[in-house]
């Protein structure tokens, strides 16, 4: 790692440090200011704090892995899903953001009692939302470690490396909240975003240029589509996973209450499929490497390889702080949701139902560094189990996606109707990955496409044989919706 790499992350990491430090003498003593940042952001900050938070790690090294192993075949569904992400953003984020605005609502758990006026429902959906989260940060500090190792060629111990990037996310998640998270974000957000396009205008420069890349990947057969894994079965449960995944994460789902206006949150949907498309450059990477260093081993080292033979020495140093940016970026917003998922939804309503809002404050806060401090001990050595629940993860949200879209359109879903979706849907996808449910039941699909159809069968079916909510609560979400949308 050259000298003027080091100089680059440090850099870096000051530039993190002081927005923390910056936006921390800014917040406000109270829950609402340190999980939503008062519901006052922009557009820009939304904006790039939405897109910081989805594009983790797997952006920036399983995109151009896959492009490379499997050719432009990927981009189908992954282009496909990416746009009707964008739409479901708008179906359930615009609706989100109006009943957070009108009954001031923390977190998912707390939309989803109230609508259906079950806490038995709720905590299901919080646990849920929780399990699934939790392995994803416990990969950061993983991913973390092992690309401070590489790139300093062991000069930066793994230890080293995953437990300073924990104490810095938990120091401006601990001390700025929600407002240090979105600011932060947006910082890198605009440098990941950056990156891509000047890694693909480099990397598409080296060899003997794009045209003579482009004719050799027609040649491989790399710009066929269908082929190999990516069958039309997957590339469309891809789509679908995507599409009805990330909506209802709980991170982004919370990010859908913190716009300042109306405005601000229509434009923020309009742009956010522009960003989408923005990671694009990171896949002809992926291809040109294909060109480029042929035969790695480790597809996932695609983008990182190509970069250490034809971009600057400086390069290397910047795609460290990508790479942390996208780890970094992801893991502070799950804590930070965590934390009040934790206090909001279960230590409110269980242990302290009358703790006032700095009790809540401080709560969170203790939440927040156990989980950290959880999930940094995990990384030693994760054990076999929480890898498949890691594969798992974006499966077990996606079966929580019917029930969103019940409590917002559809004045017949009941509280037991969304429990039997959200409880069959995970039993099938657990029953999958422990290999208690043969893979032939998924018919070459994605488990995620027989699990969210069950969900959304026992939904309908349960919901029609068991009776609504009060009026009263239906009324007081579809005369909302009715008033604006009607």
């Amino acid at each position: 790692m050259s000298g003027y790499s080091i100089l680059c992350l440090v850099i870096y990491l000051i530039a993190i440090l002081g927005i923390g430090i910056w936006a921390g003498k800014r917040q406000k003593q109270n829950v609402e200011d340190y999980f939503l940042a008062s519901r006052g952001l922009g557009v820009l900050v939304l904006l790039m704090t939405q897109a910081a938070t989805i594009f983790s790690a797997f952006t920036f090294y399983g995109l151009p892995g896959s492009a490379y192993k499997s050719g432009i075949a990927m981009l189908g569904g992954l282009s496909v899903g990416s746009v009707a992400m964008s739409f479901l953003f708008y179906i359930i984020g615009y609706r989100t953001w109006l009943v957070g605005q009108k009954y001031r609502f923390l977190t998912p758990p707390e939309v989803v009692r109230d609508r259906f006026g079950s806490k038995r429902l709720s905590d299901v959906f919080g646990a849920v939302s929780i399990i699934f989260v939790l392995p994803y940060l416990v990969m950061q500090p993983i991913g973390a470690g092992h690309a401070l190792s590489a790139i300093s060629n062991g000069t930066i111990p793994y230890l080293v490396g995953s437990t300073g990037i924990t104490i810095l996310i938990l120091f401006y998640v601990f001390y700025a909240g929600f407002r240090g998270i979105s600011l932060t974000d947006t910082f890198q957000g605009l440098i990941m975003l950056s990156f891509a396009w000047i890694v693909m205008l480099i990397i598409g420069g080296s060899g003997d240029g794009w045209s003579s890349m482009m004719t050799t990947l027609r040649e491989q057969g790399a710009l066929n589509r269908g082929t190999g894994y990516w069958t039309w079965k997957v590339s469309f449960s891809w789509a679908f996973l995507i599409a009805i995944n990330s909506a209802m994460q709980p991170q982004t789902f919370t990010r859908f209450l913190t716009a300042r206006s109306v405005d601000v949150f229509r434009k923020h949907f309009a742009f956010y499929p522009l960003l989408v498309f923005s990671t694009l450059p990171v896949i002809f990477v992926g291809l040109f490497a294909r060109v480029l260093v042929p035969g790695l081993e480790q597809a996932d080292q695609a983008l990182v390889t190509a970069l250490a033979k034809f971009a600057p020495p400086l390069m290397s140093g910047i795609m460290v702080a990508v790479g942390l940016a996208a780890m970094m970026s992801t893991a502070d917003s799950q804590l930070l949701t965590v934390g009040a998922m934790f206090t909001n939804d279960f230590y409110k309503p269980y242990i302290e139902k009358k703790a006032d809002p700095r009790r809540q404050f401080w709560v969170a806060r203790i939440v927040i560094v156990a989980f950290a401090v959880l999930a940094w001990a995990l990384a030693f050595k994760p054990p076999g189990v929480l890898l498949k629940i890691g594969a798992m993860a974006f499966t077990g949200i996606a079966v929580i996606t019917p029930t969103g879209l019940a409590m917002y359109y559809w004045k017949k879903a009941t509280a037991a109707g969304a429990l039997t979706s959200i409880i069959l849907g995970e039993i099938y996808v657990i029953g999958f990955y422990t290999k208690l449910i043969p893979a032939s039941w998924n018919m070459g699909f994605l488990v995620v496409v027989p699990a969210v159809l069950l969900a959304t069968i026992a939904l309908i079916v349960v919901s029609l044989l068991t009776s609504p909510p009060e009026q009263e609560r239906i009324d007081k979400y579809f005369n909302l919706f009715d008033r604006v949308f009607g």
